[in-house]
């Protein structure tokens, strides 16, 4: 008798499912593009926009990023709908995870955005530096590392590119992914 209660008494707790949010940060959580101006026309000495950018050695890239981020930080400013959303949802239950392959170094810079906009992250997760792989392939590792025991998770990053490369090597029900804009945030299926 005693076995048969105990038994109903479980079935009356359903489990929760754990929800995740992860969530890129620069030119996703935060836009970029005054501040990377700014600081390309300083290391380069043009505005350099796309293929451009991505056509510089790491070194100047590096030294774009930290000048961009730390002396024209006023130039960042915040995907204000995004974060509304990202409260609301960590209101119904789901954790929220910052991910982005800027490097440690950046890490104050990082916190210090996403305290003064109040976004409800439980953990920062930022490149270190050791890795030799692209940005959409540390990505792709710390996701599949992020994701382990959630039972839905919703991915946002402002680049199409980051997010085909992780649709085609993991995709499942449990994974939904959103492309980021400054008109908003579109969310993609697999082809």
């Amino acid at each position: 008798m005693e076995r048969k209660n105990n038994f109903k008494q479980k079935r009356r707790f359903k489990k929760l499912k754990r929800r995740l949010i992860i969530s890129d940060f620069d030119d996703t959580l935060f836009f970029t593009d005054k501040s990377m101006a700014l600081a390309t026309k300083e290391i380069a000495g043009k505005e350099l926009h796309g293929q451009e950018f991505r056509e510089l050695d790491s070194g100047q890239k590096r030294r774009i990023f930290i000048t961009a981020f730390r002396k024209y930080k006023e130039g960042l400013y915040p995907n204000e709908k995004l974060i509304q959303k990202y409260k609301e949802l960590h209101d119904s239950g789901y954790e929220l995870i910052i991910m982005s392959a800027r490097g440690e170094e950046l890490r104050p810079e990082t916190q210090h955005g996403i305290e003064t906009h109040r976004i409800p992250a439980g953990r920062i997760v930022l490149a270190d530096g050791r890795y030799k792989t692209s940005d959409r392939e540390w990505k792709f590792g710390m996701l599949k590392e992020l994701i382990e025991g959630y039972d839905e998770v919703l991915f946002f990053d402002d680049l199409i590119e980051n997010i085909a490369y992780i649709q085609e090597r993991f995709n499942g029900p449990k994974m939904r992914y959103f492309l980021v804009s400054k008109e908003g945030e579109k969310e993609l299926t697999a082809n």
